[in-house]
C-alpha cells in the first residue's frame, strides 16, 4: 500500500550535497530555479501500478486539492 505522505521533494541540482561541492553556480545564485522548484509535487506512478495504489494517489491528491 502507498503512503500518502511525502518522503522527497524535487531538489535543484545545485543545492544537493554533490551539486555544493562539485557544481558552478553563476554569481546572484538559481533563484529562478529554487522558486519553481519549491512547489513541485512528485507523484507517485510506475509501470507495475496496481489499480488500488493509483485510486489512492488520485484520491490523496483530490483530498489535498479540495482541503485548499
Amino acid at each position: 500500500m502507498l503512503s500518502s505522505q511525502a518522503t522527497f521533494r524535487y531538489q535543484p541540482l545545485h543545492g544537493t550535497p554533490a551539486g555544493l561541492r562539485y557544481g558552478r553556480v553563476a554569481p546572484g545564485g538559481c533563484d529562478v530555479t529554487g522558486d519553481v522548484a519549491d512547489p513541485l509535487v512528485r507523484l507517485p506512478l510506475f509501470a507495475a501500478m496496481n489499480e488500488a495504489e493509483l485510486d489512492c494517489v488520485v484520491e490523496t491528491v483530490v483530498s489535498y486539492s479540495r482541503s485548499r
